[in-house]
C-alpha cells in the first residue's frame, strides 16, 4: 500500500508553474479590488479560503474561494456586488443564506462570499460569517497532513463519493478533512471507515459526551 500511495502523493501535489498561476490568480484578484473598497470607503479585508486557503486543493481544480470580510454588518451583498461591477468585466450572483458571487479571472473562477468580521462564532449574523473559523481550524489541525488530506480527496472522487451535492451524497472537501484529521491520516481513516455503521458520530473535539448531545 505504501508504494501505491507514494505514486498518489506524486500525482496529487501541485506543480511550481500551476501553484504560481493560482498565486499570481489571487494577487491579481486583490490589486483590482481592495483600490476600490478603499476608495469607497468600506473597511474590509480579503481572505483566502477554501482548499487553496488551507492548501489542500488538487492539482487542475480551478476554483478559488475568497471571503470578503466587512467590519460593519449591513447590506453585504449588494455592497460588494457593485464593487465587483467595478473592476470586473463578469460578475455573476448566486442565490445563498447571503448571496455570494462568481468572477472569471484568467483560467480560474473565483467564488467571492461577502461575510461579515467576527472574532468569536456567536456574533456571526449568517452561517458563512463562521467560514474563516473553519478554515483557519483547518489549516492549523492539519499542518503535518497535507499529503493524508489530498489522498484521502483523491479517493473520494475516484469512488464518486466526493461533494456534498443531493444528487451526490458524498462528503464536501471541509469534512474529509475533518474525517482525516479526526483519525490522523488517510490509512487510519481507511481503517475507521471499515468499521462504520450505518450511523457514526465523529467529534474531533471531543465536544459532547454522544450523538444525541450534538443532536
Amino acid at each position: 500500500m505504501d508504494k501505491v500511495l507514494s505514486k498518489i502523493k506524486n500525482q496529487v501535489a501541485l506543480s511550481n508553474e500551476e501553484n504560481s498561476k493560482i498565486k499570481a490568480a489571487i494577487k491579481e484578484f486583490k490589486s483590482k479590488l481592495e483600490p476600490v473598497l478603499k476608495k469607497s470607503k468600506i473597511d474590509a479585508n480579503i481572505f483566502v479560503g477554501g482548499s487553496v486557503g488551507k492548501s489542500t486543493n488538487l492539482p487542475g481544480l480551478h476554483d478559488i474561494d475568497i471571503f470578503v470580510r466587512f467590519k460593519k454588518n449591513g447590506e453585504l451583498s449588494e455592497i460588494i456586488e457593485d464593487s465587483l461591477n467595478s473592476c470586473f468585466s463578469k460578475v455573476t450572483r448566486l442565490k445563498g443564506s447571503r448571496d455570494y458571487f462568481k468572477v472569471k479571472l484568467n483560467d480560474f473562477e473565483i467564488e467571492v462570499i461577502p461575510v461579515l468580521y467576527i472574532t468569536r462564532p456567536n456574533q456571526a449574523k449568517n452561517i458563512t460569517d463562521h467560514s474563516p473559523f473553519h478554515v483557519n481550524w483547518s489549516k492549523r489541525k492539519s499542518k503535518n497532513l497535507i499529503e493524508d488530506i489530498k489522498i484521502a480527496k483523491q479517493f473520494f472522487i475516484g469512488v464518486g463519493a466526493y461533494g456534498a451535492e443531493s444528487w451526490i451524497g458524498g462528503f464536501s472537501g471541509h469534512v474529509i478533512e475533518i474525517l482525516t484529521v479526526n483519525y490522523g491520516g488517510f490509512k487510519k481513516l481507511m481503517k475507521g471507515i471499515s468499521t462504520w455503521s450505518d450511523e457514526t458520530f465523529v467529534d474531533v473535539e471531543k465536544h459532547y459526551a454522544n450523538a444525541g448531545d450534538a443532536i
